[in-house]
């Protein structure tokens, strides 16, 4: 069922193609001059069409009713604009519609639910809508009722029951249109989650496919090439055969070789224990080479030791024992010339083979002497280095003469340095006897030669000048280490 109103808007819009921007609006109440029915267009405020038909607003309680006298709603003031549900403006006096009285509980006289056109219990409604249970309002039909107004015109709690329904139902359909949107929502997701599902599948399907189409070209290729492979693959097998032919030891592998054979002829004969003499053999030459390798590691290292334990003489030999074992060497070189010859002495042989023997001990004793003399030398010389260094540490900014003789005589007699000097002598004394045997294992002839009488190395050895060229350098390599001994002892002072 529609109004008039209504109907002629249907009309406007479906056949002339008129929208709808403008109803009829009835202006009605003893406040106004004039009361009609006039068309006023969407949006227009109420208070300019009052004004145009003579409005004064009562002065004790003014009101702005939208709406009938039952239906209607009173608006806080007169700039409400006119809408599409406008239909009626009613501004009364007090005599025509009496002020709303202070509402008070329900007594339960069942007037509302008597008027009811639509045969509803409006009190169960008002107490539901007024606790908010929106479930049970729709269970007792709340959108069935047409807001007639008649509950609350003849209540005598004076309850405004239709503004509670009005607002019961806004909260409605707004719990309403949020489940709408959650729901929504719910299939834009789910919708996503499928579609994404989807692609996924596809994506992997693709893939499926894409290896599927490579394993298929690789077969393919594969059928041509198998000859190239087949030729590679022979390649490194014959590789493998002749390194593994390699190491094999031709020893190890000719003895195997044997022992196979001696094992095929044990089995032709019948005998149960084949002959490992051979492998017995090989066996033991490998423990012997072991053995030998062993011996010469163990030889090596009584020689490795001396080298270290001269390197460390020869690092200590740079203090003030330098100038004493240069002399004590020099003394060593001319006892191994004489020791050489006594070595000499006790051997025999024919006349010519004694000959050539004296004449090489002779050289020999020679170049011993050569040799003594140069390290006498090489002594005196870092002797008197040593000395230089000390006079220039010890010399005074007042150019001070050196201490008196008397001075360096006390100092001479140190004991201190005497006792270094005699163990230097005796370490240099060891050192050449070990020399000198070294020399006559060296120069031992292969053949057994006997060595000359003693007469000639008697002779080499007694050499008046050799003699007195050691004891020179004997005697300045006492004095040096006598003077730097005193010097230090001043330099301490």
């Amino acid at each position: 069922m529609q109004n008039i109103g209504t109907t002629y808007a249907i009309k406007r819009a479906v056949l002339d193609g008129e929208p709808l921007i403008k109803r009829v609006v009835t202006l009605t109440g003893k406040t106004l001059k004039t009361q009609q029915n006039r068309w006023a267009l969407l949006g227009t405020p109420i208070g300019e069409l009052l004004s145009q038909h003579g409005y004064k607003a009562d002065k004790k309680q003014p009101r702005v009713i939208i709406g009938g006298p039952m239906m209607g709603f009173t608006v806080p003031h007169a700039q409400v604009p006119i809408t599409k549900t406008t239909n009626c403006v009613l501004v009364p006096t007090r005599k025509e519609i009496a002020p709303a009285k202070q509402e008070m509980a329900c007594i339960r006289c069942s007037a509302c639910a008597d008027v009811c056109p639509a045969h509803l219990l409006p009190q169960q409604l008002q107490w539901y809508a007024k606790d908010q249970d929106y479930d049970k309002c729709q269970d007792y039909d709340l959108f069935d009722c047409i807001e007639c107004g008649a509950c609350a015109y003849v209540c005598p709690s004076e309850i405004p029951l239709v503004q509670y329904y009005r607002q019961a139902k806004a909260e409605i359909r707004e719990i309403e249109a949020e489940k709408e949107a959650a729901e929504r929502a719910r299939q834009r997701f789910e919708a996503k989650k499928a579609r994404m599902e989807r692609e996924k599948q596809e994506r992997e399907e693709k893939h499926r496919k894409a290896a599927e189409r490579r394993k298929q070209t690789a077969q393919q290729n594969a059928g041509s090439g198998d000859a190239l492979n087949a030729a590679v693959e022979r390649v490194k097998a014959k590789k493998a055969a002749q390194s593994a032919d390699k190491d094999v030891k031709p020893a190890v592998a000719a003895a195997i070789a044997r022992a196979k054979a001696k094992q095929a002829e044990a089995a032709k004969t019948g005998s149960d224990e084949p002959d490992n003499s051979e492998m017995m053999k090989l066996r033991e030459e490998r423990k012997q080479q072991a053995r030998a390798r062993k011996a010469a590691k163990e030889a090596q290292k009584p020689a490795q030791a001396t080298a270290s334990k001269a390197a460390s003489e020869n690092t200590d030999s740079q203090d003030d024992k330098k100038d004493a074992v240069a002399a004590a060497i020099a003394r060593a070189k001319a006892r191994k010339a004489a020791q050489q010859g006594e070595s000499s002495s006790d051997s025999s042989a024919p006349a010519e083979s004694q000959t050539a023997t004296a004449n090489e001990t002779s050289d020999t004793a020679e170049a011993s002497d050569k040799k003594a003399a140069v390290a006498a030398a090489v002594a005196r010389a870092k002797a008197r280095k040593a000395a230089q260094q000390d006079d220039a540490k010890t010399e005074p900014a007042s150019d001070a003469e050196t201490p008196p003789a008397s001075t360096s005589n006390a100092s001479t007699d140190d004991p201190a340095s005497d006792k270094k000097a005699a163990v230097a002598a005796a370490v240099a004394r060891a050192k050449a006897r070990k020399a000198a045997q070294q020399d006559d294992a060296k120069t031992e002839p292969a053949s057994g030669a006997e060595m000359p009488p003693a007469s000639t190395s008697n002779a080499s050895a007694d050499d008046p000048a050799s003699d007195k060229k050691a004891a020179v350098a004997a005697a300045v390599a006492r004095a040096k280490a006598r003077k730097a001994a005193q010097q230090k002892q001043d330099n301490k002072e």
